[in-house]
């Protein structure tokens, strides 16, 4: 019953739902990076791999980060919009022991909260690509992955990659992985609530 929970703020609550999905965060960020690279092995030397395509340790970082704030934001938007913030700040800013150089919470959630809204315009070359095959059907909207994933092409890879066609052109395969990190983080989320009851 709702009485016995532990209490915990929303920040960290947040806090504690991405520490229990971060290992799984980190293998589909490190996943969903690789599908723009044809020779990209998993079972590689991941960080070096991506150094020897131009993106540096500090670029790596930046990308796990981005990559979990859009897991995180669209899993909180099961809950009203001020927790839901804090729940996303509480995630990035607490579960994450150093800053991501280029990394800025408040421009990248409002930018993906745009896109769930459905007011922002995304560049002309990915606006049209969808992925009808992966779905949250768990949160308000069904499409949050995808959504997700045109904001990381944006915000990321349109910035930091030599060559950002391979992204639009396997962009089903991208938006699967990103889809999925959604999911793994929601389940986190889920099992928690049942053990915490958010304060403010």
């Amino acid at each position: 019953m709702a009485w016995f929970k532990t209490k915990a703020s929303p920040e960290d609550f947040g806090q504690a739902a991405f520490q229990m999905a971060s290992e799984s965060l980190s293998a589909e960020a490190a996943r969903s990076l690789g599908t723009g690279f044809a020779d990209y092995d998993a079972r590689s030397d991941k960080v070096g791999f991506f150094e020897r395509e131009g993106l540096s340790l500090d670029r790596q970082k930046l990308w796990f980060r981005l990559f979990s704030h859009c897991a995180v934001q669209a899993c909180a938007t099961q809950f009203d919009s001020q927790i839901a913030r804090q729940v996303t700040r509480g995630a990035v800013e607490q579960g994450f022991a150093n800053p991501a150089q280029g990394y800025d919470f408040a421009s990248t959630y409002a930018l993906y909260r745009s896109a769930l809204d459905g007011t922002h315009q995304f560049d002309p070359r990915i606006r049209h690509l969808a992925n009808p095959g992966s779905r949250t059907p768990f949160l308000a909207r069904d499409d949050a992955g995808v959504l997700a994933a045109k904001v990381l092409i944006e915000t990321f890879v349109f910035k930091h990659v030599r060559d950002p066609e391979p992204f639009i052109n396997r962009f089903q395969n991208f938006s699967s992985i990103v889809g999925a990190s959604i999911g793994t983080t929601y389940r986190a989320m889920s099992q928690l609530l049942q053990k915490v009851k958010m304060v403010s």
